[in-house]
C-alpha cells in the first residue's frame, strides 16, 4: 500500500504566514476594541496544541485516522495477516518526515492490536525504515531529489497558476474578505492572506471540529481557494509538468 500521512498541525510555512496575518489584524483590532464576526473574535489566540506540536506534526485526529484505516484493512483482508509480525513479512517505509513516521506507527498499531508481546495491551513494536534524506529520497520524495525540478517546475513551470492568481476570481475573493473583516482603508489583503484564512478554517475543522474562521469565506470563496490549490498541485506535482 501507499498511504498518505494523517491530519497534521500547521507547517513552518503555515505558521509563519498565519502569524503575519494575525499580527496585522491584532494591530488593527485590540482587546479593548475587538472585531467580531459570527463566532470569531479578533484578537484571536492560537490553540494550545499549536504551541506544543512541532511543525507539521501528526495531530491526534491523524493518529486515530491511521489506526482506523488499518483496523478496517485488517478486518477486510484478514487472510493477508495470517503471519505474526516479523520484518520479513511486514515492511514499513516512510519519507523523512515526523508526521509520516508517526502515521506508520499508528497504522501498525491498528494492524497488530492485541497481537504483540508488550504489556497487558499486547502492543506490537514495528520497525520503521526511512526511504532517505529529503534531497536524496528517490522513492517517496522523488521530485525533491531531481536537480531539474527547482528550475523547470518551481521557477518556470507555474505560469498557469500565476495567471489565475492575477485574474478576477482571486481579486473578488480578496475584496470580499477585506469587506467582511472591515479592513477598507486599514489594510489591503493579498490572496496569500485569503489562503491562510482558508487554512485557519481547515486546520480548525480538521483537528478540533472548530469552524470559527470558516464564515469569513463563503462557498464560492472556498471553491476558489480549492481550485487554486488543485491548480498548483497539478503543475507542481502532477501531469502539468
Amino acid at each position: 500500500m501507499i498511504i498518505r500521512h494523517g491530519s497534521r498541525y500547521p507547517s513552518d510555512g503555515d505558521r509563519e504566514d498565519i502569524d503575519k496575518l494575525l499580527t496585522k489584524l491584532n494591530r488593527i483590532y485590540s482587546a479593548s476594541s475587538p472585531f467580531r464576526y459570527k463566532n470569531l473574535t479578533i484578537p484571536w489566540n492560537k490553540p494550545t496544541e499549536w504551541k506544543n506540536a512541532k511543525a507539521s506534526e501528526l495531530s491526534q485526529v491523524g493518529e486515530i485516522e491511521q489506526y482506523n484505516i488499518a483496523a478496517r484493512y485488517r478486518a477486510r483482508f484478514s487472510q493477508v495477516f495470517e503471519n505474526d509480525y516479523w520484518n520479513k513479512y511486514y515492511y514499513f517505509v516512510t519519507s523523512d518526515k515526523l508526521r509520516n513516521a508517526q502515521s506508520a506507527i499508528a497504522f501498525a498499531f491498528g494492524l497488530f492490536e492485541g497481537k504483540g508481546p508488550v504489556a497487558s495491551s499486547k502492543f506490537q513494536p514495528v520497525a520503521i525504515e526511512f526511504a532517505g534524506r529529503e534531497k536524496d529520497d528517490k522513492l517517496l520524495n522523488s521530485y525533491k531529489a531531481c536537480p531539474r525540478y527547482e528550475i523547470d517546475v518551481k521557477e518556470h513551470g507555474l505560469q498557469e497558476v500565476e495567471k489565475f492568481m492575477e485574474g478576477p476570481e482571486v481579486k473578488n475573493v480578496t475584496r470580499r474578505l477585506e469587506e467582511r473583516l472591515q479592513l477598507k482603508g486599514k489594510l489591503s489583503l493579498t490572496f496569500d492572506y485569503v489562503e491562510k484564512t482558508f487554512r485557519l478554517c481547515s486546520f480548525g475543522v480538521m483537528n478540533r471540529d472548530d469552524y470559527t474562521w470558516c464564515p469569513l469565506l463563503d462557498d464560492e470563496d472556498m471553491k476558489e481557494c480549492e481550485y487554486q490549490a488543485d491548480l498548483e498541485a497539478y503543475y507542481e506535482h502532477s501531469y502539468g509538468n
